[in-house]
């Protein structure tokens, strides 16, 4: 999916990155955090969005489907769950009766000071959202479509996401960001074998 989009990009990619967004199970930890206006703060209970603090359990999976790939996140306790799939070159992530379409860019490269570590992160840039009205997609103009804005880059095994919603007269709803790693399974010897 994300090869598709990104093509020799994709490669580029500090493998944790590129782990992250594989079919799988991934767990950290997360900073979250609420906006600052009073209406944001109704927004997210409304909506029932992890509640703020300094560092929160995450639990992460990322299962195939038949059009994409389905994201289902715990954090803190909340269940936040997406669809995934690729239409017109772009990514399109749908939350219920939301739909977010974003292009994808592989940034990869050092600090401005030229220093050179694992920086290379992918970008999630949305292009326009849509809401799901009698069974159609209807496009939202730009200036009462929500934003949604992250980036997961490399951070040794480990990958870190940022992620930020916002709102239009809200601002900032919800943000995120923390850590995670994949869970490796391992299955015990002949635990799956026949006599």
């Amino acid at each position: 999916m994300y090869e598709g989009l990104l093509g020799s990009a994709w490669l580029s990619l500090p493998e944790s990155v590129r782990s992250a967004h594989r079919p799988g199970r991934s767990r950290g930890t997360m900073r979250v955090t609420w906006g600052r206006g009073s209406l944001a703060r109704v927004a997210a209970r409304l909506l029932r969005l992890p509640r703020p603090a300094a560092e929160v359990a995450v639990h992460l999976e990322v299962r195939p489907i038949a059009e994409g790939r389905l994201w289902i996140r715990e954090i803190g306790g909340k269940t936040l769950s997406s669809g995934q799939r690729v239409a017109g070159g772009l990514l399109l992530e749908e939350f219920g009766p939301l739909l977010c379409a974003f292009r994808l860019r592989a940034a990869v490269g050092g600090p401005p000071d030229g220093r050179r570590h694992e920086l290379g992160e992918l970008r999630y840039e949305q292009e326009f959202a849509a809401v799901r009205l009698f069974g159609a997609w209807l496009r939202l103009p730009a200036w009462m479509s929500p934003k949604v804005r992250g980036r997961v880059c490399g951070a040794g095994v480990d990958a870190r996401t940022e992620v930020e919603i916002a709102a239009p007269l809200l601002g900032t709803i919800l943000s995120y960001a923390g850590i995670t790693r994949p869970i490796t399974e391992v299955r015990a010897r002949g635990a799956c074998s026949t006599p």
